[in-house]
């Protein structure tokens, strides 16, 4: 099977992205979440549970986390330049993330979002959910 690699980042270049899946762009289908915050970003993430993800931030110290209401995932955003790039969840001692598609420089190949919706769901249900379709594989450093 090929190995698709999707690149991106934030506007300024402080935080860069390396999403590497076995599914193609145009059957990666992006979620947009229903919540006030990502509504109010346009935010529609991809992921994909047996792909990898290798997130290089410049200064962590720039990066602006926010969590929403049930505190199960953290939203990261760059300080310098406003572009939310990815979200991530904790469950137990996993990372998990997805991407913003809008992110990564080939955004216009994904199909047009599947609206969806976790205000229901328990923080449970949520870390049920969110760890079978969210990226498993995650490294996060930082760079010079």
């Amino acid at each position: 099977m090929n190995k698709h690699i999707y690149s991106g980042g934030c506007h300024c270049g402080d935080i860069t992205l390396t999403f590497c899946s076995i599914i193609p762009c145009v059957d990666l289908e992006p979620r947009a979440c229903a919540c006030d915050f990502c509504l109010k970003f346009a935010a529609s993430y991809i992921s994909d549970p047996n792909g990898s993800l290798d997130i290089k931030i410049k200064n962590q110290n720039k990066i602006i986390s926010y969590t929403e209401d049930s505190s199960v995932v953290e939203f990261s955003i760059c300080g310098s330049c406003g572009i939310l790039t990815f979200t991530k969840f904790y469950n137990d001692d996993s990372i998990y993330a997805a991407i913003d598609a809008r992110s990564l420089e080939d955004f216009s190949s994904f199909e047009n979002p599947v609206i969806v919706s976790s205000r229901e769901l328990s923080k449970e249900d949520k870390a049920i959910r969110w760890s079978s379709i969210l990226i498993s594989d995650v490294m996060i450093s930082e760079w010079t």
